[in-house]
Order: C-alpha cells, then structure tokens, then sequence
C-alpha cells in the first residue's frame, strides 16, 4: 500500500501540483523556522518545476523499491521514512501529523522481511 501511496502521489503531483508549482509559496507561511520560508521563497519557488519533477521521480523510485523485495524494499521504507521526515519542518499544522503517521507505519514496516515482490502473493 505504500509504494501505491506513492505511485499516486506522483502522479498527482505530475498532474496537479507540477503544472502549479509557481503557487507553492503559501508553505513558506507554515514554515517551523524562518530561514526555511527564506528557502522556499528564495530557493524553492523561482526553481519550482525543477524541485517539483525531482520530487515526482523520487516517489517512482521509491514505489518501484518498496514494490520490490527484500533488500530494494528495505532501502524504499528508509528512503521514504527520511524523506516524511525531511520535510516535517516545511510542514504546518495539520499537514504534519499526516508524515509524522507514515514516519511511525513506515518504521513499522520497515521490520518485516520481504521475501517476494508484492505482486507474487503465493
């Protein structure tokens, strides 16, 4: 369920978000710190549809690894578990608990065994 999260969320953000990535400057207002609203006005928004296909990449690669097994999985919960909580400061209320949810599922996750890709079920 977790890598269709994020093959939805890519493709959400390719479809929505990308093409609207110049009004992303509303999360520099819920910023945690000052100096991250600075980079998100300063950074983030003159480069937005860099930073937002980079962002859409990203969540196919980690779809595809946790869609795996074993080893690929592992390192798609990890990658995905530093990116919920990378982001957490860029994050305002109530948007942050969502990642601080996945962060908890996702470690949880992340100590099972897969043995075989989740679309071989037998």
């Amino acid at each position: 369920m977790v890598a269709v999260a994020y093959l939805a969320a890519a493709i959400f953000n390719a479809l929505y978000t990308l093409p609207r990535s110049d009004e992303l400057d509303g999360y520099a207002d819920g910023a945690w710190f000052g100096f991250l609203g600075d980079f998100i006005r300063d950074v983030f928004m003159p480069n937005g549809e860099i930073f937002m296909t980079l962002v859409i990449i990203f969540e196919i690669v980690i779809a595809v690894l946790i869609a795996g097994r074993r080893t690929a999985v592992d390192a798609g919960v990890v990658l995905s578990v530093l990116w919920v909580l990378a982001v957490l400061p860029f994050l305002a209320w109530p948007y942050l608990i969502t990642n601080i949810v996945l962060a908890v599922v996702q470690g949880v996750v992340a100590l099972r065994t897969y043995d075989n890709p989740v679309w071989r079920t037998g």
